[in-house]
């Protein structure tokens, strides 16, 4: 009888046991995944939003190349002055609200890829499926990352489609207006920012690709010259 009840308690006890374990596990399972879906929800919304505002400016640009020029000039380049001034107000205002979330998102992805790549340069793993994974999640992260930033520079590119247009015009059109219009489209710096620590261009893709570069050349001649003294 003392047995029975032994081997009863034994089972309850070994039961709480697996499903403390289950439950254990499912929480780590959706505390490593959470920070993920966040990340890349964040990274999806700035795509959305930027190809959004590129595309105004695309289309704007559509309309004013095959449009052609009124009989009154001074309309004609009012008109566009005010269409790319509202594009251009909307795209601050935009950045101003998102532009921490592209902070958080671009310092997240980099930092995840340096340390990626490091590991992966520097480290030798005889697992295939862990090296599998390894490929798959820092190619997924440099795949997003490129996605993201080429995504927020087309509006600055899109912002300045306009400019060969101008340049195109004739003397006789040139008012006033279209020198107001110029002044604008080449002075006014479009583009979403990290709020204000960086700008996203193209020259901005380059620069961050050649310094992260950098960074991991510098990272594996001390990691070299570390393992050499030990």
């Amino acid at each position: 009888m003392i047995s029975s009840t032994k081997k009863q308690v034994d089972i309850h006890h070994y039961t709480k046991l697996q499903i403390i374990h289950v439950l254990s596990g499912i929480i780590q399972s959706i505390i490593s995944i959470f920070p993920r879906c966040v990340s890349n929800f964040t990274d999806l919304f700035i795509v959305l939003i930027s190809t959004g505002l590129a595309e105004r400016y695309k289309l704007l640009n559509k309309l004013v190349i095959k449009s052609k020029i009124w009989s009154n000039y001074d309309d004609y380049w009012y008109v566009l002055r005010v269409n790319y001034g509202i594009l251009n107000n909307l795209v601050k205002e935009t950045d101003k609200i998102i532009s921490p979330l592209i902070l958080i998102s671009c310092a997240h992805n980099f930092i995840y890829i340096c340390i990626e790549l490091f590991i992966g340069l520097s480290l030798k793993n005889d697992v295939p499926l862990v090296t599998i994974y390894s490929f798959y999640a820092f190619a997924f992260v440099v795949i997003k990352t490129i996605g993201v930033m080429f995504a927020a520079s087309r509006i600055h590119d899109n912002s300045k489609t306009i400019l060969s247009t101008i340049y195109r015009c004739p003397s006789s059109k040139y008012t006033k207006e279209t020198e107001r219009l110029y002044n604008i489209v080449s002075n006014d710096n479009v583009v979403l920012t990290g709020m204000n620590f960086f700008f996203i261009t193209r020259n901005f893709i380059l620069t961050v690709a050649g310094t992260i570069v950098t960074y991991e050349i510098i990272l594996l001649q001390l990691s070299t010259r570390t393992a050499a003294k030990y």
